[in-house]
């Protein structure tokens, strides 16, 4: 009964520590890998960002130079030489006429009715109409009444951090299994010295030798001096139990000799029919038997320091 519940004791112990184990393991992981996609998604931001807000000066400035002929001259040397990356353009003029509009057809449509226009730089933000993609516009006045917007499209920058949401979920994944099975591992490893110790006490508790002993790992951590203490409590006690013995058996053979004294002292008194000698008889036998009282007295105290009454 008492073995069934240390093993109900020991699975429950080992269940907790790789719970335990595995709980920490995938917070920690599940935190890192937010931490990282945040990151990730603020650094993309801030690249499309930075790439518009310098094309929108260059163009602004170019525009300002050399009119609307050299900026779309500009525009369109880039896109053929593909020295820079695909960009919404456009100008407005004073009375809601677009001057210059460009966009890669490979973006979709959007509802470019939504950008406001004004004196000021803008950030707005629209929807495409047919897919899951925002393009992020900047708008700033290049004089005359006219404004000149440049914009991005989210969906290249959606679509890495959708990639980087799969490679997470397959770390996560990964991590689970590393976890499962460092967590049993570790919980193997951790209650192994628990286990010994166990065993030892039910090798003793079945067998009675006290001279079995636990493994020490050396590791001179906790459960490392409870071993080292556990044996060395099994020593003193192999030590008490080996002196009792030897006590036991010279206590035996002191024994032997008063009884077998008083017996030769009876037989010799009652074949001599003396009177004197039956005094002297009974004499000897009364010192024999105070010897073997004190004898008889010392075995009782064994007995009882044995049993753990003394």
């Amino acid at each position: 009964m008492s073995s069934r519940w240390a093993e109900r004791i020991s699975r429950a112990l080992g269940l907790r520590l790789a719970a335990w184990y595995l709980g920490t393991f995938l917070a920690s992981t599940m935190v890192i890998g937010g931490l990282t996609y945040g990151l990730l998604a603020s650094l993309l931001e801030t690249r499309d960002h930075d790439v518009i807000q310098s094309t929108l000066r260059e163009y602004g400035t170019r525009y300002q130079a050399g009119g609307l002929p050299a900026l779309a001259r500009a525009i369109e040397i880039e896109q053929r030489s593909g020295t820079r990356e695909p960009l919404f353009v456009r100008v407005i003029g004073p009375f809601e006429d677009v001057l210059l509009y460009s966009l890669p057809e490979t973006w979709g449509a959007f509802e470019l009715s939504e950008l406001p226009g004004g004196p000021n730089e803008i950030w707005s933000q629209v929807r495409a109409r047919d897919r899951n993609a925002i393009l992020e516009v900047a708008t700033i006045n290049v004089g005359g009444g006219s404004v000149l917007q440049v914009g991005k499209t989210t969906e290249a920058r959606n679509q890495l951090l959708a990639n980087f949401r799969w490679a997470l979920m397959l770390g996560a994944g990964a991590a689970l299994l590393i976890g499962i099975v460092g967590g049993l591992f570790l919980t193997r490893s951790t209650l192994k010295p628990l286990r010994d110790l166990r065993d030892a006490v039910r090798r003793i508790l079945q067998t009675g030798q006290t001279d079995d002993r636990v493994p020490v790992a050396g590791t001179d951590d906790a459960v490392d001096e409870l071993s080292t203490l556990f044996n060395a409590m099994l020593a003193r006690i192999t030590t008490l139990i080996h002196g009792m013995r030897n006590a036991l058996d010279h206590v035996a053979h002191d024994l032997r000799t008063p009884m077998t004294r008083m017996r030769v002292t009876a037989e010799s008194a009652l074949a001599s029919n003396d009177p004197a000698r039956y005094r002297e008889a009974l004499s000897d036998v009364l010192e024999e038997s105070e010897r073997v009282s004190s004898m008889l007295t010392t075995l009782m105290d064994i007995s009882e320091a044995e049993t753990g009454t003394m």
